[in-house]
Order: C-alpha cells, then sequence, then structure tokens
C-alpha cells in the first residue's frame, strides 16, 4: 500500500529537520546552542549568525555606525508603516536587546 500524502509530507519534514540540525551541530558544535536555535528563541549575546539561523532574515534593518561601536536593529513581522512586531537589538554584531510586541 501506498503512502499517503499527509505521510510523505511528515517524513518530509523530518528529513528536512534533521539534515537542519546536522548543520546547526556542525557549525556551532553546542548541543544547548542548537536546541535554542531550533526552537527560534532569542537571547543575549547570541551572535548575529545564530540569530540569522533562529529566526531568519529580517524584513528590514537599521545600521547606525559610530567611532567605536556599530549598532543595528533587525525587524521581522512587518505589520505597516514602520511597525514591527520584533525588532532586535545588535551592538557589534551580538543581541543586546529586543522589543516582541503581540
Amino acid at each position: 500500500m501506498l503512502p499517503s500524502k499527509a505521510e510523505i509530507e511528515q517524513q518530509r519534514k523530518q528529513e528536512e529537520l534533521a539534515l537542519r540540525t546536522a548543520y546547526l551541530v556542525e557549525k556551532y558544535d553546542d548541543q544547548s546552542i542548537v536546541q535554542a536555535i531550533l526552537k527560534e528563541k532569542i537571547w543575549e549575546g547570541m551572535t548575529a549568525a545564530q540569530l540569522f539561523d533562529s529566526a531568519g532574515e529580517p524584513e528590514a534593518i537599521d545600521q547606525k555606525y559610530m567611532k567605536n561601536k556599530s549598532r543595528e536593529v533587525w525587524k521581522y513581522d512587518h505589520e505597516g508603516r514602520n511597525r514591527y512586531l520584533l525588532r532586535v537589538t545588535l551592538e557589534n554584531g551580538l543581541v543586546v536587546g529586543w522589543d516582541s510586541r503581540s
């Protein structure tokens, strides 16, 4: 008996998750970081690469460069004119804070 479309889709998703997990383990070599990224968590001190792996590509980025530091605000979930549900602030490539709205 052939598997149903739902079973095929579920198997494909499991394979994608296994491939993504293997990629993240190889990239970060830390199981706790990999699990946090897979759960799409954000934490202070995470790198820009970890944020990208966790939350994906931002819809917009504001950049400000000063003499001794750079500041970026990554914006997600656009809701209208300059309104975003999630804003993540990075200084010198590390997350220092975020603002999330429901």
